[in-house]
């Protein structure tokens, strides 16, 4: 599909996913829970994240033996450290995901057997979804929540991109272990490809190479831990990185300072 093409059928998807919007049933918040115990497959985010389901269902695990069923129009507001696991529909049809990244918000799009990656901006969108996550009224939730959807600018949406089958195997794998021990060969196997072609789509899709997705997946974990206070020490082990100094390295690479810059820079930011 060319980038033409790609584009349109984008355009379609999203707005068929726009006149669903007013017609959400219901919105509940996955909240942290110290009390569960990590189950394999299970992922603590360290960012906050949304997933609708448009017109399917969806399961997501949050305890060893607990689920959380959406039913179509339904959604999800998923805060920072929820242990969860997102498991795979047997339906086709559409849903929309979203995390919150340090500096922007990327998305999913999956329409049939389409899917559509991308980022949008996340500054307008920070608040909102902070408000939709602290109401108690259910109906004052779903009626922050639609208004947040509606606010979705399509003009910052305009880089999505269909994904490779096999790269989005690889995108997963990252995703579920970049907190874990991992090798670029353990990221390439996951995608059942040779390592020219698996490198070679995996670019294509997503416009950066699994090495770097990976590195900057730990980053945005390390961020959203050091926000927390968490120690150095904890921060190296739990996001991923092999010592102090590759995670110095990933920083200066993608953030332009180091971590205690970084940290303290957010600081001073949030005390002005």
């Amino acid at each position: 599909m060319d980038a033409s093409s790609n584009k349109f059928s984008f355009f379609k998807a999203w707005m068929r996913l726009q006149e669903q919007i007013s017609d959400i049933q219901n919105v509940v918040v996955l909240n942290a829970d110290a009390s569960i115990e990590p189950w394999l497959g299970s992922v603590s985010h360290s960012i906050p994240t949304i997933l609708l389901a448009v017109d399917l269902h969806l399961r997501i695990k949050t305890g060893p033996n607990k689920h959380l069923d959406l039913q179509p129009r339904e959604a999800v507001c998923i805060r920072a450290g929820a242990l969860h696991e997102h498991l795979e529909s047997r339906h086709l049809g559409m849903y929309y995901g979203q995390g919150f990244m340090e500096t922007y918000c990327d998305f999913r799009l999956v329409d049939q057997e389409t899917v559509y990656r991308g980022a949008v901006d996340r500054d307008p969108l920070w608040d909102m979804f902070h408000d939709v996550m602290n109401e108690k009224g259910d109906e004052q939730r779903k009626a922050l929540f639609i208004d947040y959807m509606n606010a979705i600018d399509l003009d910052t949406l305009t880089n999505a991109r269909v994904q490779h089958p096999a790269a989005l195997k690889m995108h997963e794998f990252i995703r579920l272990n970049a907190h874990r021990d991992i090798t670029i060969q353990d990221i390439i196997a996951s995608s059942g490809l040779a390592d020219a072609q698996a490198f070679s789509v995996y670019k294509q899709s997503f416009n950066l190479t699994p090495l770097h997705h990976l590195l900057k997946r730990r980053v945005s974990m390390a961020q959203a831990y050091l926000r927390s206070g968490l120690g150095r020490d904890e921060v190296i082990k739990k996001s991923g990185f092999d010592s102090g100094r590759q995670m110095n390295r990933a920083f200066h690479r993608f953030v332009g300072m180091s971590p205690r810059d970084w940290l303290r820079k957010i600081r001073d930011e949030g005390a002005s």
